[in-house]
């Protein structure tokens, strides 16, 4: 014969103590942690440029902003140049432009470096 859910009984005792005391050191634990990252902004970087592939538009930010990219209809990619060499016995020239075209058919061009006098 089948036995009915009602004459089956489970009585479980746990000491919870322990586990009560985990959670409480946990818990003091994440709030300095979160109290130390509210306190460490981290800095965006000025311009941001990320790809997959050499041959596609990259998807760029400025300041934290995308301007050029997949997910950005703002503007398209006109020329993007950077030229970095690491100091060696000299210093090496540094330069940035990138040039941007809006909806307007207007150029935005965002530079910095040796050889524009920054």
């Amino acid at each position: 014969m089948a036995k009915k859910i009602d004459d089956i009984k489970l009585n479980i005792d746990i000491d919870t103590t322990q586990a009560h005391r985990s959670v409480e050191l946990l818990g003091k634990a994440l709030c300095n942690l979160r109290d130390e990252c509210a306190r460490t902004e981290k800095k965006q970087p000025h311009v941001r440029i990320e790809f997959d592939n050499i041959s596609e538009v990259p998807d760029m930010f400025i300041d934290g902003v995308q301007v050029i990219g997949s997910d950005c209809e703002k503007s398209v990619l006109s020329r993007l140049f950077i030229n970095w060499n690491a100091n060696t016995d000299i210093e090496m020239a540094k330069q940035f432009e990138m040039k941007t075209l809006d909806r307007n058919g207007i150029y935005n061009v965002v530079k910095q470096g040796d050889m524009y006098g920054d």
